[in-house]
């Protein structure tokens, strides 16, 4: 009741383990105490359970036992046992909160997740990389000396001669589905097969192409794979607003390090949460509505907003 909460559902780490040896070389952990927070609740998230999952939803929960729920009975049983601790509970105030996933924030706000070609470059790690060399040329060139950075059409320029001279390559899905289709078709050479027996193709599963729908196959294949080809090419320049984000926050990493208070100050001013939390905190009419309790239909919303 003293403050409201924005952001995402917590992920419900509620317990205390304790280790016990066995012997030298194995040891048990077990469970032996759980945090409850002042109005009695434990956020504690059972296994298997949803984070965020309402007490009066079924959705998306599992059994707790899948091995010993065989049928629906013992499968909606063992739900809810999983269930047992998501119960609501109410504050001093009256406000409805539960127990058993967590923590709902009162405005639930998710951050948003960057498209599959920029997490590719991220897994490749090519913004941090590609910081590092650059880094040195604007330094070289007095471009960067008094710690102002500006991603130009230059530095784009830069960035995508790198991402050639690494042999970046991003696949869309659609290219990975074709070059699945390709593979079992037997039009490419399935490499990952002859080590891997789970994706081998037995005698009887093999299209019995002729020699003239094979060539037709492998043309018509060259043809959809430069189609394919141009849409990696447009997905990657649909994201450059993103890699231009991207790229100045490795250079300003690179310029300030990553725990400067100019780092923080950039990064936490396009933070949709921080904003959402700053306007809450400069609308007292808006901050007091939500310490308000719920009633209705709201209280069945588990007091998100």
């Amino acid at each position: 009741d003293r403050g409201i909460i924005v952001g995402d559902t917590t992920f419900g780490k509620g317990s205390v383990q304790s280790v016990f040896p066995l012997d030298k070389t194995h040891h048990l952990k077990l469970t032996t105490a759980y945090y409850y927070t002042p109005s009695g609740r434990c956020i504690n998230r059972p296994e298997n359970a949803v984070r965020g999952a309402s007490a009066d939803s079924d959705e998306g929960e599992g059994p707790a036992d899948t091995a010993a729920a065989d049928s629906a009975g013992k499968a909606k049983n063992a739900m809810e046992k999983a269930k047992k601790d998501t119960v609501k509970y109410l504050t001093k105030s009256g406000r409805t909160v539960y127990g058993g996933g967590g923590i709902i924030p009162d405005t639930v706000l998710h951050q948003e997740i960057p498209g599959v070609v920029i997490r590719t470059m991220f897994g490749k790690d090519v913004f941090f990389q590609f910081a590092n060399l650059e880094y040195a040329r604007l330094k070289k060139k007095n471009k960067i000396g008094d710690g102002k950075i500006t991603v130009d059409d230059e530095i784009i320029k830069d960035f995508y001669h790198y991402l050639d001279s690494i042999k970046f390559s991003y696949q869309s899905f659609s290219q990975i589905k074709f070059d699945e289709f390709k593979r079992k078709s037997e039009l490419v050479k399935d490499t990952a097969a002859d080590s891997t027996p789970q994706r081998r193709i037995f005698p009887g599963e093999k299209p019995a192409w002729t020699d003239r729908e094979k060539e037709d196959l492998r043309k018509a294949a060259g043809l959809i794979d430069t189609l394919l080809a141009h849409e990696s090419k447009r997905e990657l320049a649909g994201n450059e607003s993103d890699i231009r984000k991207y790229l100045y926050e490795a250079l300003l990493i690179r310029h300030y390090g990553q725990d400067d208070e100019i780092y923080y100050r950039w990064k936490l001013g396009d933070d949709p949460q921080v904003k959402t939390a700053v306007r809450f905190l400069t609308d007292k009419n808006t901050y007091a509505d939500l310490l308000k309790p719920r009633t209705g239909k709201q209280q069945g919303s588990g007091g998100t907003k």
